[in-house]
């Protein structure tokens, strides 16, 4: 089915806020505005699959959105394809895609980023995803 489209003219304040609540790089316009009033979304969306390892035994899927506001500007990345993407150019660690945002080559960028897997609905702090040690792996480093 094809639907008819007609551009719009907004202000760059109602642009920043569609794209504030994109939740993926593959939603459109259409499908961010639809969500945000209550509307049926109609967009057919490929499913995606595989996911990337992102090291410290936390994998996450192809299609998980990193953000981060620095500077007073908010930076998304997306996991795909094998890799990390900002701007069009794939970095292959979570500490390479965070240095090439911030002025330090000095990131922890598992405190650094925020992430939304497909499956969130809430924004989480990467640190969180890590596996947590046991009370028995905890006494070995006594």
């Amino acid at each position: 089915m094809v639907r008819k489209t007609t551009p719009i003219n907004v202000t760059i304040e109602i642009y920043k806020l569609i794209e504030q609540n994109r939740l993926s790089f593959e939603e459109n316009h259409d499908d961010i505005l639809r969500r945000m009033l209550g509307l049926p979304i109609h967009s057919e969306k490929p499913e995606i699959k595989g996911e990337f390892y992102l090291g410290e035994g936390v994998s996450v899927p192809f299609g998980t959105i990193l953000r981060k506001v620095y500077k007073g500007m908010e930076y998304l990345a997306e996991v795909k394809d094998g890799g990390i993407w900002i701007n069009g150019k794939k970095y292959p660690t979570v500490n390479q895609a965070a240095n090439a945002i911030s002025d330090s080559k000095n990131q922890n960028a598992w405190k650094f980023w925020e992430v939304k897997r497909p499956q969130d609905s809430e924004w989480i702090l990467l640190h969180d995803l890590r596996p947590k040690l046991t009370d028995a792996e905890l006494a070995e480093f006594e």
